[in-house]
Order: C-alpha cells, then sequence, then structure tokens
C-alpha cells in the first residue's frame, strides 16, 4: 500500500495542473457533501424543538384547484369543537404580516403571525417572561395583545421585564405586551 501512495504521489508531482485539479475537484465534492448532510440534518433527520416532535400533526383544507390551502378560521373552529382525534389544537397564519411599529425610536417594520391560544402549550412552548395567549383572546375584538420574540424584545426594548402588561403601537393600533418567547422558540 505504501509502494501504491508513493507511486501515486510521485505521478501528481509530475503534473501540478492535475493534481490542482484532483485536490480541488476532492475538496468541492466533500464540501457539496457536508452542505448537503447538514441540510437533510437538519430539515428531515433531528426532531423538531417541540414537546413529544413525533406526536405533532399538520392539517391542511383541500380544494379541487388548490391541492393545499390553508384553513379558515371558522373552520378550525369547527373542527376543534367536533374533534375527538387530536388531544389539543392550535392554529396558525402561516403567511407573516408586516406591521409597523412605532413610538420606540425609529419606527420598525416587524413580521408577525397570527397564532391561536392553544398552539404554544400544544408545543410546549412557555413564554420567557409574562404568559401566552387566553382561550377568550381567541375572541373576535379581543386580538390586542402581542407576545414578543426574544431578539425583539432585546433589541427594541432593551430586555426590559417590565415591559409585560404595557403598550405597544403596531400599524397605528395598541397593543397589549403579554409575554416574551424565549430565544430558542422558532
Amino acid at each position: 500500500m505504501f509502494t501504491d501512495l508513493r507511486y501515486g504521489l510521485r505521478m501528481l508531482a509530475k503534473s501540478p495542473g492535475f493534481a490542482t485539479v484532483t485536490v480541488l475537484t476532492l475538496a468541492l465534492g466533500i464540501g457539496a457533501n457536508t452542505s448537503i448532510f447538514t441540510v437533510v440534518n437538519a430539515v428531515l433527520l433531528r426532531p423538531l424543538p417541540y414537546k413529544d416532535p413525533n406526536r405533532l400533526v399538520m392539517v391542511w383544507g383541500t380544494h379541487p384547484q388548490f391541492p393545499k390551502f390553508s384553513v379558515p378560521y371558522p373552520d378550525f373552529l369547527d373542527w376543534k369543537e367536533q374533534n375527538h382525534v387530536f388531544e389539543q389544537m392550535g392554529c396558525y397564519r402561516s403567511v407573516a404580516t408586516d406591521y409597523h411599529l412605532t413610538g420606540q425610536g425609529e419606527p420598525q417594520r416587524l413580521q408577525a403571525t397570527f397564532i391561536t391560544s392553544g398552539l404554544f402549550s400544544l408545543l410546549g412552548v412557555r413564554a420567557l417572561i409574562g404568559r401566552t395567549f387566553l382561550p377568550e383572546e381567541d375572541q373576535p375584538g379581543r386580538q390586542h395583545t402581542v407576545i414578543l420574540s426574544h431578539s425583539l424584545w432585546q433589541r427594541s426594548f432593551g430586555g426590559d421585564p417590565s415591559l409585560i402588561g404595557r403598550t405597544i403601537i403596531l400599524n397605528n393600533e395598541s397593543f397589549t405586551v403579554v409575554g416574551v418567547v424565549p430565544s430558542s422558540f422558532k
């Protein structure tokens, strides 16, 4: 084996252009495989960072023209009321909505997602400070509460724990801050 290795190195030394192309090809191949494995590991192999990830199910609506479409909120409420299969049900809007935070220095454009009160408990996520949404806050006209991401809380409010219970202005409407999620929650 050592003789073959020495012979191979001698041949590569005789043609440095070929050796360079060979080494670069190997480096690109190894780098590409490492990148692909990293993505596959993160997306497919590693369990979701929630409580009982193997018991989570996502339910979609169906329509002949739209094979996978969002379920209207009234339909979700009907499903939840008639549910005899799932322990808990929660709902979120998969498309983030732009909001503008004003009154905290420079205005900021934020992305927000609407979720129902049961989603945090379903995922096993507790608020870092404050609380998560209450069931009565799912009712129309009662949705003026907000839970902040950890990064927004740190960046815009300096990590001030007294922010809980205070109001912030989003799209020229007042929202009461009821909690902050941990930095690990995505």
